[in-house]
This record gives C-alpha cells, sequence and structure tokens, in this order.
C-alpha cells in the first residue's frame, strides 16, 4: 500500500504479476506528482515567508529612520547612535543611544511618550517594532550590543 491518503482515498499498488504496466505508471506519477506538489508548496511558503521578513525588515527600518528624524526635530535631541536587532520573521527592536545628559532629565519621558506612540501605531498582526533607550556613556560597549544582536548600526 502507498502512503498516501487523501480523506477517503488511498493510493494501493498494482500486484506485481499484473501484466498491465499502466495501471503502475499512474501509481507512480501520482505518488511523485505529490511529492513535487509538497516540495514546490514548501517552496513556495519559503519564498513568501523571506519576502515577508524582507519587508518587514526595510518597514522596521524605515520606522526608525523616520523616528530618528522626529527624535532630533521634535524634542531637539542629538541621538548619538542607532542600533537594531532582529527578534523573529515579524519582531525587531531598535536601540537608540541618547546622551547621558538627556538620559536622566526629565525631558526623557516625553520621547518614552513618542516611542510608546510609534510602537502601537506601527504595531499589526504581522509586524511589531519596539524601542530601547540606551545612555551614551564610557562605560557603553558597542561590541556587546552587537553581540546581543543589535547587527545592524545607523549610519548618520
Amino acid at each position: 500500500m502507498v502512503a498516501t491518503h487523501t480523506t477517503n482515498w488511498t493510493a494501493n499498488e498494482a500486484p506485481i504479476n499484473l501484466s498491465d504496466e499502466t495501471v503502475n505508471l499512474i501509481v507512480d506519477a501520482y505518488r511523485k506528482g505529490k511529492v513535487d506538489g509538497y516540495k514546490d508548496a514548501v517552496t513556495s511558503e519559503a519564498k513568501m515567508l523571506a519576502k515577508s521578513f524582507s519587508d518587514n525588515l526595510k518597514n522596521a527600518m524605515t520606522v526608525s529612520e523616520q523616528l530618528l528624524k522626529a527624535i532630533e526635530q521634535h524634542l531637539n535631541i542629538n541621538v548619538t547612535d542607532l542600533f537594531m536587532r532582529i527578534d523573529s520573521v515579524s519582531n525587531f527592536k531598535t536601540a537608540i543611544i541618547v546622551p547621558y545628559e538627556f538620559y536622566v532629565s526629565d525631558k526623557r519621558r516625553e520621547l518614552t511618550e513618542l516611542l510608546l506612540n510609534k510602537e502601537l501605531e506601527t504595531e499589526t498582526d504581522t509586524f511589531e517594532l519596539t524601542f530601547t533607550v540606551i545612555p551614551n556613556k564610557e562605560s557603553l560597549d558597542k561590541d556587546k550590543l552587537q553581540s546581543d544582536g543589535f547587527i545592524f548600526e545607523y549610519a548618520n
């Protein structure tokens, strides 16, 4: 018996002594078609997943760049660096490096509100971008940021 089942149908192999090879050819063609169809479906699914990931990554980068400009223009903050990490096909995180003086000031609340609004505004069923704010201090080690997955760095 061939291991190709559908709801109520099973493709059975013909007995070896069957003189008409047509049945064997049909069963073999059915099995090959099913295997090839599976491969095509897997390939098609992989292509869709790759496109979804690519679109989401571009979106995360674009949103982060727009946010950077808004932070610098509206809040008058000189962002030192911007890094991005991929958490999954649809989840990304951007690290915003700000001057230490700003990080410890009361103005940071305005930035936090802006970031939360942007997270809520851009979140969908298939896309999520979150932000973290890091103070720029002497002890900031960018290599550790990269080892934590923040492999994309924005070049101002």
